[in-house]
């Protein structure tokens, strides 16, 4: 079998420069490389503090275009990266999520003959028509479709996807980060964050986007009474520049006064936080699947969650949090109604071991693995 050897084409930026889904893909390849025989480039796009050009990240070889390089261009440089990929012995084209760049590595892997993996982040594909076609275009292309969600797969369905081509599977999470922590570790990550032994914490993780809806845990915390407090925290969105600015002045006129605070910039050690919690909340108006409501149930934190997501199979009501509402006062009646359940220490020793047993990552690094390599045949 030869060695496996990816061709990563990343829709936007790649890490260091903040993205969730590539951020997810750069720590699955860091993985990957650690216990299998496995190489893997990335294409992507120069940001913020990236530049043009070649570089490496951790080992791995990334080559950057311009943010906007035109229609025209960004076609021909993706197949010029992907025969060089391809002379140089790549034999998988994968993407992630979508946007022009996937959209022309779907054309191009057609026309190169080399196997394609899909991965889809969200499931609005379907928002527009002109959206619909291209993605349509792109998923039956695809020799795998990754969904990581049911409400994924069932995009895939909608859009043409065999079954026998569709794999669903939840986000691997690292189990040696995010896990139950001692009671020695939760103190002090407690004390980090200046919380009491009183207080109950509840946290929204996530890049600052309109589409996480913190306006609904701002107003849900501030019909909370005492001694409820939430911190948000997460790193401003590049395609939001003004969102970021506008919930911090909304957190700062806020009558939860210090019951409220907000951490906007992209936390390395984000486990602490979740070693500090009570309850992770995630009222978005759209997800995926939200990589940072399986970290926190690895950490046994319970969540509570919108009830639009469709993501039933992972919390359930009164069992691991409950799922809610996304409005202010539904929000705050469900997080009163599982009191019980965010101060009961034996439920949330529960609720890691569950969710750490289906999350591992290592268990779905395998899978993934076996998967890739039966396409190279």
């Amino acid at each position: 079998m030869p060695e496996l050897r990816i061709a990563f084409i990343c829709p936007g930026r790649y890490p260091p420069d903040f993205g969730g889904a590539e951020l997810r893909l750069h720590r699955t390849f860091l993985r990957l490389r650690q216990y299998h025989t496995f190489q893997v480039t990335v294409l992507a796009q120069a940001g913020e503090s990236t530049s043009v050009g070649h570089s490496e990240l951790d080992g791995i070889p990334v080559r950057r275009l311009p943010a906007d390089p035109g229609v025209v261009s960004s076609f021909c440089s993706i197949g010029k990266h992907l025969v060089g990929e391809i002379r140089s012995g790549a034999n998988i084209i994968y993407t992630v999520s979508t946007g022009r760049f996937v959209y022309w590595t779907g054309i191009w892997a057609r026309l190169l003959h080399r196997p394609l993996v899909v991965e889809f982040a969200n499931n609005n594909v379907e928002d527009t028509l002109q959206r619909r076609l291209m993605a349509q275009m792109l998923a039956r292309s695809a020799e795998l479709a990754i969904a990581i969600s049911r409400p994924v797969a069932d995009q895939f369905r909608r859009l043409g996807v065999p079954e026998e081509r569709i794999w669903m599977r939840p986000n691997p999470v690292d189990t040696r980060r995010f896990r139950l922590a001692s009671p020695e570790q939760r103190a002090a990550a407690r004390r980090r964050f200046g919380v009491d032994e009183e207080t109950i914490l509840h946290v929204l993780v996530g890049v600052l986007s309109e589409r996480k809806n913190h306006i609904v845990g701002i107003e849900a915390i501030e019909r909370l009474p005492e001694p409820h407090r939430l911190i948000i925290a997460g790193p401003p969105f590049l395609q939001e520049p003004e969102y970021a600015a506008q919930l911090a002045q909304r957190v700062r006129s806020s009558s939860a006064g210090q019951r409220l605070s907000l951490i906007a910039e992209f936390m390395t050690d984000v486990e602490e936080l979740m070693h500090a919690a009570d309850c992770l909340w995630m009222p978005s108006i759209e997800e995926g699947l939200g990589n940072v409501m399986l970290e926190a149930l690895c950490c046994g934190v319970p969540c509570v969650i919108s009830n639009r997501l469709g993501l039933e199979e992972h919390v359930s009501d009164g069992q691991n949090g409950f799922q809610a509402e996304p409005t202010a006062e539904a929000w705050a009646k469900a997080v009163l109604s599982i009191i019980g359940l965010l101060r009961d220490v034996e439920a949330r020793k529960e609720i890691s071991e569950e969710s750490c047993a289906l999350y591992d990552c290592f268990a779905i690094d395998s899978e993934l693995f076996r998967r890739l390599n039966s396409l190279c045949k």
